[in-house]
């Protein structure tokens, strides 16, 4: 007996120091889990484009000496103050950006009233080095002012670099406390569990004794009757393995029809597999012939060189939804002056590749050989020449084109535009005016419209003035959080917004506004947006 106590007891001991092993782990991961989800969320709600401009704005330690010096570190502040009392912790949140010629760390925004502006931070553990790019937790371990757990997050720009990290942190002693109170009283109710179970136990022995005979004799008379059902059961198996046999015979019968039905699934397979590989080679066909004629659009689109050579500061935002274009753009100079279109055909893919190469032929012949070279004659007499090569008022053939036609006459010191629909976006003095074109496309037409003509709309050319003119790609790409049409007025606000910037950087950011508008969706349109500055 005294075995046993002692056993018990030991027993008891070693649960309790396991447990209190498994309750400051637990602790330790639980606080792990918490930081990680608090720098992860305030990572998040960053803006990187405010945390870019105090790395940008201000490159000296102490730079910003107050929380409310500048509008952005203040709003990060008051973010990373409402996040520590929320969470109830007792030690400041905090970024840190790397500094590639020092080797270390810079605290730059806390939630300390007072800075720590571009402090720099030598004492930080490895895995905040080599985890800067994804962020992480850090387990226990010491610096300075004692031992800490914490874990880091980054701040991304849309771009993916990484601006800096997020990091929250938690004393290690704290928990380790809490731990330490769980364990005493773990050992109080282990020693008062330890008495009443030694009272159960003598207890329940002393009844055991009483009741051994009474068992011993139940247990004679339960074989006695276990015996009479083994021999009942042996003449249930017996029938058992007569209707089994007569079961194997019937699933011998089932193989073989399985066996035929599966012959018959293999040559069906065999068929598909030769379909599969002749869809395959035409595929790989169709895929080639695409591409070849992908290599042929793109040689009838004017160079990079003939636009700079023309227009130095424009760009050229030209994005298929395929592997050919609906959309096209053309430009040519003669003497003073320089023509520049931008053409959104009907259809895209094969369709509408095959319609611009008939609005480039078309354009090279009225301008080149006619010497066409008004915004407004030149769409009349594209019209004339679509629907003439289409012989569209013999035919039910209704294929078309929408156009913004650009002419700069450098003599006339005048910029002049003319569109088929599509409309010319003009900012002068950064005032923005909408120029729209004509109601009525080039080709397929009823007849009954077929004697509408074209306006040249003329304004004087002023220093600074940027002009864009576009497809209806950009504005009807579905996308967003409810996936719906970017829109017109929006697609302008954003180009007046964009003006000041270089065309280059302007060409970048439409890129990325799509992207992020776009998201998953599918790329609704070809997309087609020309802009460049006088």
């Amino acid at each position: 007996m005294l075995a046993v106590m002692v056993s018990m007891l030991a027993l008891s001991a070693y649960f309790v120091y396991n447990d209190y092993e498994n309750i400051l782990e637990a602790k330790r991961q639980e606080t792990l889990n918490q930081l990680e989800g608090i720098a992860k969320t305030l990572s998040l709600a960053v803006d990187p484009y405010d945390y870019q401009h105090l790395l940008t704005a201000y490159t000296g330690r102490d730079a910003i000496a107050t929380s409310d010096q500048d509008e952005k570190y203040s709003s990060i502040n008051q973010l990373f103050q409402k996040a520590l009392n929320v969470n109830g912790l007792n030690t400041p949140i905090y970024t840190l950006t790397y500094d590639e010629n020092k080797g270390s760390f810079d605290f730059i925004v806390t939630s300390s009233e007072t800075p720590y502006f571009r402090h720099q931070y030598d004492t930080y553990p490895a895995a905040l080095k080599s985890n800067y790019q994804q962020g992480g937790v850090i387990p226990p371990y010491e610096d300075d002012h004692g031992t800490w757990l914490s874990a880091f997050y980054p701040i991304k720009a849309p771009t993916g670099e990484v601006l800096g990290v997020v990091q929250v942190d938690r004393f290690y002693e704290d928990f380790q406390k809490e731990a330490y109170a769980i364990l005493k009283q773990d050992l109080m109710v282990s020693g008062l569990a330890f008495l009443f179970v030694m009272g159960l136990m003598f207890t329940a022995i002393n009844r055991m004794v009483q009741g051994e005979k009474k068992f011993v004799d139940d247990l004679e008379s339960e074989v006695d009757l276990r015996t009479q059902e083994v021999v009942e059961q042996k003449e249930e198996i017996q029938e058992l393995l007569h209707d089994t046999q007569e079961k194997n015979e019937e699933l011998v019968a089932a193989e073989e029809e399985l066996r035929q039905q599966s012959e018959q699934l293999l040559a069906v397979n065999e068929t598909l597999e030769t379909a599969h590989h002749e869809i395959v080679l035409k595929t790989t066909k169709l895929q080639d012939s695409l591409q070849y004629a992908r290599r042929i659009q793109s040689t009838i689109l004017p160079p990079g060189k003939l636009f700079f050579d023309t227009l130095e500061d424009h760009f050229v935002f030209y994005r298929p939804r395929d592997v050919v274009s609906g959309d096209f753009y053309w430009t040519h100079t003669y003497r003073q002056r320089t023509i520049i279109a931008a053409v959104d055909c009907t259809g895209h893919g094969v369709p509408g590749a095959f319609m611009s190469l008939l609005g480039t032929n078309a354009l090279n012949h009225l301008v080149k050989t006619r010497g066409v070279h008004d915004p407004a004659l030149l769409l009349d007499a594209l019209h004339q020449e679509i629907s003439t090569t289409l012989d569209q008022r013999n035919t039910q053939n209704k294929d078309g084109m929408d156009a913004a036609v650009v002419v700069i006459d450098r003599q006339k010191n005048e910029l002049q535009f003319a569109g088929a629909r599509n409309p010319l976006l003009l900012i002068r003095e950064g005032e923005a005016e909408l120029v729209k074109g004509d109601r009525f496309s080039i080709g397929g037409r009823k007849e009954s419209h077929d004697k509408e003509y074209y306006q040249t709309h003329s304004f004087p050319i002023q220093k600074g003035m940027t002009a864009y003119i576009y497809s209806d790609g950009f504005q009807d790409q579905f996308g967003g959080p409810d996936n719906r049409k970017f829109l017109s007025r929006k697609f302008r606000e954003m180009l007046v917004d964009l003006h000041p910037q270089p065309m280059a950087d302007q060409a970048e950011i439409l890129s990325m506004r799509l992207a992020e508008w776009q998201g998953d969706h599918h790329q609704t349109d070809d997309i087609l947006v020309m802009g460049f500055r006088l």
